[in-house]
């Protein structure tokens, strides 16, 4: 029997694939974008960012707990799926019993020594509990899709916003250190007219204020580009200190499309974190309808072989015994009271997704 959502659920979402493509492309295209702001003019020893991203996809601590957890997420479906599968057991048993009695002052010993071997089958025929957590675990698995495509989207922009940290503190630095030069300049220029007399001591003092501030100013441009290499280091997982300038001729095309409501409307069917809030409902519901199917009884069918075998020793001759029996059982179980457990699962999951209880759910 094949999974098939409810039809409001297609009503109340865009399609799967669609945000799947668009999240995708939105990712790709803010790559190639920094990527070609980036990229040296000439081929280089220079990291780029797209020389650092494989790098920072294999060290970086958040996007690895993203692809753990996905995986994770991913065995829900067959867990379960598991539970409308057929099961299949084994089961055996060996005792040994030696028995003695006494009468007349006369002893008997006996001994006993029975085997039993089963084969159990079971199929779930009726388990509505069951089917709407196999539609929870998919819908699970899709928003943990969605969630990684998220963390991979962060991941770039995390290491591309390190990487134009480390671009500006170098500027920064050098810009100072320019700026140093020329204030070193006017300074042993002061000096030079402090000595032949144009110029007075607080020329002299101006000028060495302002190489000193200029010194200070160094030492912070360093501290702060340390500082931005000790984050890109930290997602990447490598020091890099010899990090691609942006490309002076490097241009960035206009959006297609030019509009702001189309990208407007696009973020609101694809954005990511909504399909993910999209699906919490979805799968909140249908935790709904689950302990609603609590009052539903269930079917089951069993099909079992017991092969069991016994030796019998009363002392004057063996007995063998062998019983083969094969059975087939319809387990029906009917719900009738359980404390109010059931009514009260049903009240909270109504108060959790915002609707009444006496709201119809979704469909079966």
């Amino acid at each position: 029997m094949a999974y098939k959502p409810h039809p409001r659920f297609f009503m109340l979402r865009p399609s799967p694939l669609r945000a799947h493509n668009w999240a995708r492309a939105l990712t790709i295209g803010l790559l190639a974008v920094v990527v070609l702001g980036l990229a040296p003019r000439h081929a280089q020893a220079a990291d780029t960012l797209l020389t650092l991203l494989p790098q920072a996809q294999q060290t970086d601590k958040v996007w690895r707990s993203a692809q753990a957890q996905f995986k994770a997420d991913q065995e829900r479906t067959p867990q379960a799926l598991s539970a409308l599968l057929p099961g299949l057991s084994f089961g055996a048993q060996f005792q040994q019993q030696d028995t003695t009695r006494t009468a007349s002052n006369q002893s008997i010993d006996s001994s006993n020594n029975p085997r039993a071997y089963a084969l159990t089958l079971s199929q779930a025929l009726f388990r509505p509990q069951a089917w709407k957590n196999y539609e929870q675990s998919q819908l699970a698995t899709e928003a943990a899709s969605l969630v990684l495509s998220q963390a991979r989207q962060e991941l770039i922009l995390r290491l591309a916003s390190a990487c134009f940290e480390v671009l500006k503190a170098r500027n920064a630095l050098q810009t100072i250190s320019v700026q140093q030069e020329a204030i070193a300049g006017q300074l042993e220029s002061a000096k030079r007219n402090f000595e032949v007399g144009t110029a007075t001591i607080t020329d002299q003092q101006e000028a060495q204020a302002r190489y000193d501030l200029s010194q200070a100013q160094k030492l912070a441009a360093k501290n702060r580009l340390a500082i931005a290499h000790l984050e890109l280091e930290r997602i990447t997982g490598q020091s890099t200190l010899d990090l691609a300038a942006l490309r002076s001729d490097s241009t960035l095309s206009a959006p297609n499309p030019p509009d702001a409501e189309s990208w407007a409307q696009a973020a609101a069917e694809n954005n990511l974190q909504t399909r993910q809030a999209e699906l919490a409902k979805h799968i909140a519901e249908r935790e709904t309808s689950k302990a609603r199917y609590g009052h539903l009884p269930t079917l089951d069918l069993k099909a079992e072989y017991v092969n069991a075998e016994q030796q019998v020793l009363n002392g004057i001759t063996p007995l063998d015994a062998e019983q083969e029996s094969r059975t087939l059982s319809l387990l029906l179980n009917v719900p009738l009271f359980s404390g109010g457990l059931t009514q009260s699962q049903v009240r909270q999951q109504g108060a959790l997704t915002g609707k009444s209880p006496e709201q119809p759910g979704p469909g079966p």
